[in-house]
């Protein structure tokens, strides 16, 4: 038979076209890619079975091919949102592992002991700027399985009454340590020389809550010359904070001063990007207790409720 004289242009091939153009021109890919698809196939039988009556065959392949590219964009999309999903999970997961590891060296430290230990180790004729720190002092204490006598190495190599930054010390404390590192900062970087920390103890509210007594009403769980009992936290080892995750000032591991802080009086947020604490995973912290447990703080948090929390006496 032969052609119609004025075939008509199929409105699905059209439909197709415009729909697809749509999907790439104002970036409606998952609303009108796989309208385009299906529409071009619909358009393109159509004009295949018309037998010349429609036209319309190179809209319905344009709405196909704009339609597949704009599905395929979206498709793409959608695997890389999962993929950053799943790698802000793992490091979140990762770092509430590495808090959960120091809670227990804190807890053998504290068996072994009798208390936990001090911000500072105690060394004689020391600043409090070349004290080793109390991660330094947890060496002995860490690890799981094989990576036990990887720490217990280091701390047999460490001399406590040195500065942390001594050159006798350095071998050990220049070195970045994976379980004090949080995978999730913003800076985050394995090779970083003298070796970071990303969780930092809690000394109390300030101003000078380091060198704070343990009875004193704004002491915390660190001090400089204070290992406390859990017998002396009297807010409950439960609810009183021993470290946390931040992404702010961060200090060298090995060192008391960069490894812990005391908390601002009067801060209204303590928690997320450009505070205090916080700012490596999204919409809170990683927080670990006295009792060993590590639980997530919201950056919403009350700051009276994190004061409260810092306190060893939790009011």
């Amino acid at each position: 038979m032969a052609d119609s004289p004025n075939p008509r242009t199929s409105r699905a091939a059209l439909a197709s076209f415009l729909l697809g153009l749509a999907s790439i021109v104002l970036c409606l890919l998952a609303v009108t890619g796989l309208p385009a698809l299906y529409l071009g196939v619909v358009g393109l039988r159509a004009v295949n079975a018309s037998e010349g009556k429609l036209r319309g065959r190179r809209l319905a392949l344009a709405g196909l091919l704009l339609g597949a590219v704009s599905s395929l964009l979206t498709l793409l999309g959608v695997v890389a949102v999962l993929f950053v999903q799943l790698n802000l999970l793992s490091a979140k997961t990762e770092s509430k592992d590495h808090l959960r590891q120091i809670g227990i060296g804190l807890g053998r430290y504290h068996d072994a002991n009798g208390r936990f230990p001090p911000a500072g180790l105690p060394g004689p004729d020391l600043t409090d700027e070349q004290r080793l720190s109390w991660l330094a002092g947890l060496l002995p204490f860490l690890g799981e399985g094989k990576t036990v006598p990887f720490y217990k190495d280091l701390a047999g190599r460490l001399y406590t009454t040195k500065a942390w930054d001594d050159p006798a010390n350095k071998p050990v404390t220049d070195l970045p340590l994976r379980l004090f590192l949080c995978p999730a900062h913003p800076r985050f970087r394995p090779d970083e020389r003298p070796g970071p920390t990303h969780y930092v103890g809690l000394a109390g509210i300030d101003p000078d809550a380091l060198h704070l007594p343990r009875s004193a009403a704004r002491a915390g769980m660190f001090g400089l010359d204070r290992g406390v009992r859990r017998d002396e936290i009297h807010g409950g080892i439960s609810f009183t904070l021993a470290a946390i995750e931040t992404g702010d000032h961060n200090g060298p591991w090995a060192s008391a001063l960069g490894a812990t802080r005391g908390v601002s009086p009067d801060e209204e947020h303590y928690l997320g990007y450009g505070r205090p604490f916080g700012g490596v995973n999204p919409g809170g912290a990683n927080a670990l207790y006295a009792d060993g447990s590590v639980r997530w703080l919201a950056d919403s948090l009350d700051p009276a409720s994190f004061r409260a929390q810092v306190l060893l006496t939790g009011r």
